[in-house]
């Protein structure tokens, strides 16, 4: 052999032969170092696993929390948007009822402007005709002067 183990890629130097066993039994003495370049113990990475995990769930506890208040606030909004639509739908109903009756009382007054109804006419006509006759009556009495103050000449 070349000096050099093929599966762990150690030195020859890195295998310590047993006295009991026969002179070509390997036992390998040296163990691959860890991310820190130290030896664990099996009960040492055990707990830092156990913690490691523990770690990740309470993470992923304050992940899903967020998450549920991320989903309420977002179903207030939704809730808010759909209230803020509705109003502006009625809003806007109200507006276009408005822009209706403005536009017919514009046409109204527009087909109208300066005609008098021919019974009002006649009922300012008649006034006066009676006034008249109240102001003769009152001349034939011997009143005149108020009949000058009425607006009647004589």
């Amino acid at each position: 052999s070349s000096g050099i183990n093929a599966e762990y890629g150690e030195h020859l130097n890195d295998i310590k032969l047993d006295d009991d066993q026969s002179k070509f039994s390997p036992i390998l003495i040296h163990q691959k170092p860890s991310g820190k370049g130290r030896l664990e113990s099996p009960v040492k990475q055990r707990n830092l696993d156990e913690i490691q995990r523990s770690n990740r769930q309470h993470e992923e506890q304050k992940i899903f929390s967020i998450l549920e208040d991320l989903r309420a606030d977002m179903e207030v909004y939704k809730r808010d948007l759909y209230l803020e639509k509705e109003k502006t739908k009625l809003l806007e109903m109200k507006v276009s009822s408005l822009e209706r009756e403005n536009l017919f009382l514009k046409t109204q007054m527009s087909d109208a402007p300066g005609e008098i109804e021919p019974e009002l006419l006649e009922t300012i006509e008649t006034s006066f005709t009676q006034f008249h006759s109240f102001l003769d009556m009152l001349k034939q009495a011997g009143y005149g002067e108020l009949c000058q103050l009425g607006g009647k000449k004589s």
